[in-house]
């Protein structure tokens, strides 16, 4: 079944830190627990243990930093851990499955990292397109059928009756649940964010990396390579 870390404080200390667990710990066991039944189910326990965050990200639902940390204690050697992102002002509007597959997104990149040959930058490749696949998730720009399943800008949508699926209904009806969330915005909010990231659109050059802001649509080179900058977004 479905383990949450609800660790015990067992050290006398202050008055707020006697409880048998915290929302911290909560919600970290969580998704150690999704992390460690994915693994199994779709990776066969290949991928090394990961650092969540949680991070309001503009355009994504999450990221992967392959080496995000590294030990500084404990260890002889200098060891670095990856780290998986989840935003969570996305959580009150996406179920526990689609929370689910952005951690399965993050885990084939990482899959990939280790085992495959990811492209540069950020783009989705064709291979990291078939890993996909192969855990249950399909690719797309648009995360519905019919989208570019390559690219710089990916997300996906969920396989009926896949691997993926099923593993994550499992883990629901065994008890997995999104805990906490940030608040959801007003409408008023959301307009005056909107027009704000209207304002700025990233323009970013796949060949060397180089990055560029300016307003939408804009005719921007680069002046190393004399190529027109694509506009960049993070994955989800």
């Amino acid at each position: 079944g479905v383990t949450t870390c609800h660790p015990h404080n067992n050290n006398k200390g202050p008055q707020e830190m006697t409880h048998d667990y915290s929302p911290t710990a909560e919600t970290y066991g969580d998704f150690q627990t999704a992390y460690q039944a994915l693994n199994m189910a779709l990776f066969d326990g290949r991928l090394p243990d990961v650092m969540f965050t949680l991070a309001r990200t503009r355009h994504a639902n999450g990221y992967i930093i392959p080496e995000g940390f590294n030990q500084i204690t404990g260890a002889s050697d200098a060891q670095s851990v990856a780290e998986i992102g989840l935003n969570p002002e996305t959580f009150a509007e996406r179920t526990a499955e689609q929370v689910l597959s952005t951690i399965a997104h993050e885990m084939v990149h990482f899959d990939q990292h280790l085992n495959g040959k990811p492209s540069p930058y950020g783009y989705h490749n064709k291979e990291f397109a078939r890993l996909m696949l192969d855990i249950g998730l399909q690719t797309s720009d648009t995360g519905k059928p019919g989208g570019r399943p390559v690219g710089p800008h990916m997300t996906h949508y969920v396989i009926e009756g896949g691997r993926f699926q099923r593993e994550a209904q499992d883990l629901i009806a065994q008890g997995w649940a999104l805990r906490y969330a940030s608040p959801v915005m007003t409408d008023d909010a959301k307009q005056r964010k909107t027009a704000r990231k209207a304002s700025k659109t990233k323009y970013h050059c796949f060949h060397c990396g180089a990055n560029a802001w300016a307003r939408p649509g804009a005719r921007i080179a680069c002046g190393e390579h004399g190529d027109a900058l694509p506009t960049m977004h993070a994955h989800d």
